[in-house]
């Protein structure tokens, strides 16, 4: 069992992604390519948080998916009320709780989408191991090791693609034991996957690409390279300022991240009134008070710093609406 485990699955690709470059982007984009070239591709996304999920689901329909073609897999717990409305044509809802299909219903999605953890559904269902061409772990950064592998243990086998998804230098998974902390649970199957060997960049195994959001690319990896291992880093940024941006860039990322942001939004804030230094987009607010121990008993250094937050909000709000007045005149 143990060397069936070791050599009859590999995981082909780790796309490394921080803030502000591309996200769930590039994930659902591969998905629409590998659907639109390969008739026969089955797609099980999966992500660690119901809300992360949705927002796969969301998107891969925005691409212009058949609700029919997608399930979004709900577990029975979940309530219904929080479902997102654009969902309900592709989930299974019988009376006010989501239903699991049964197995042959099951096997005529191309794309299901689900948490690791209700994945476990599809096998305890009956799904074969091996029915889906390409199991996508979404911000797997967060995701605790046990539940990355409730979809990859039991549905991968010979032939699956397992892409892993997400950025090892954010949050990471949320520990509560600090046993499990000790015994590495603390660590994302993602980041302790990028420190071996097989997967460094300077080895023959492993294979290092720096790319943006050269999406083609991806899908060739998948398509032409199913057995190579290999690592795909987003290193251009289209959210933050340079100024923003810089910190984070040399401390975490090795100073990888290249500013590719519309300037007509990063430069809008320049020169505004409230800012310390009218050509640096970064203002430092020093709160001092003492912590506060239970919810009830509030801290004076709490409420200082939200009635700052809501008058920098409203100033914020006042500028955007004053220039965008402007710019329509």
């Amino acid at each position: 069992m143990a060397r069936e485990c070791c050599w009859s699955l590999i995981v082909t690709t780790l796309t490394i992604r921080s803030p502000g470059t591309g996200k769930t982007v590039v994930t659902v984009e591969a998905i629409q390519q590998l659907l639109a070239r390969d008739p026969k591709s089955r797609i099980l996304a999966c992500a660690p948080s119901n809300s992360a999920a949705d927002l796969l689901a969301e998107r891969i329909l925005q691409q212009g998916q058949a609700a029919s073609a997608i399930l979004r897999l709900n577990g029975p717990s979940r309530s219904i009320r929080v479902l997102p409305k654009k969902l309900s044509p592709c989930s299974r809802i019988k009376g006010d709780a989501f239903v699991i299909p049964s197995a042959p219903e099951l096997c005529t999605f191309r794309v299901i989408v689900a948490t690791c953890t209700s994945s476990a559904n599809l096998y305890n269902m009956g799904v074969p191991g091996g029915h889906f061409t390409h199991i996508f772990i979404d911000e797997a950064g967060q995701a605790l090791e046990p539940e990355a592998m409730i979809p990859i243990r039991t549905l991968a086998k010979v032939g699956t693609n397992v892409i892993l998804s997400g950025d090892p230098k954010q949050l990471g998974p949320i520990v509560h034991s600090e046993a499990a902390d000790s015994l590495g649970l603390g660590v994302s199957y993602l980041d302790r996957l990028i420190h071996r060997d097989v997967y460094h960049s300077e080895t023959s195994m492993g294979k290092m690409y720096d790319i943006s959001i050269t999406l083609v690319y991806i899908l060739s990896w998948f398509m032409v390279f199913p057995g190579n291992r290999r690592i795909v880093k987003l290193t251009h940024n289209f959210r933050n300022h340079p100024a923003i941006l810089k910190y984070p860039n040399e401390m975490f990322y090795d100073g990888d991240l290249q500013a590719h942001a519309d300037p007509t939004i990063t430069q809008s804030l320049i020169k505004w009134d409230h800012l310390i230094n009218p050509n640096f987009p970064i203002i430092f607010h020093a709160i001092s008070g003492t912590l506060a121990s239970t919810i009830d008993k509030f801290s004076i250094g709490w409420l200082i710093a939200c009635l700052k937050q809501a008058k920098m909000t409203g100033n914020l709000i006042r500028h955007h609406s004053s220039t965008s007045w402007k710019s329509r005149r």
